[in-house]
């Protein structure tokens, strides 16, 4: 029997291939994000002065190359809403 809410697929499934193929999709698109991710931390840039800033290995990745430039950053988007 089949429920439209159910989340993995049974062996005796009149739908399995459709089933299978939706969940290859989801592992596909997972894989895809992780991908993009590496990508992300591999080549990422100080949002300030554009200096590569290496990654550490774990964590998310850093924004800024030096606690001066995420000051600097704060600081001018702080007096940007001050001033509009």
């Amino acid at each position: 029997m089949t429920s439209k809410t159910k989340s993995v697929c049974d062996i005796n499934d009149r739908n399995g291939d459709a089933c299978t193929d939706a969940q290859a999709d989801i592992r596909l698109s997972v894989e895809n994000a992780h991908a993009d991710a590496e990508e992300l931390r591999e080549c990422a840039e100080c949002e300030l002065c554009g200096k590569d800033i290496a990654y550490s290995g774990k964590g998310r990745p850093r924004r800024f190359c030096a606690p001066r430039c995420k000051t600097a950053f704060y600081r001018a988007q702080r007096a940007l809403k001050a001033g509009a």
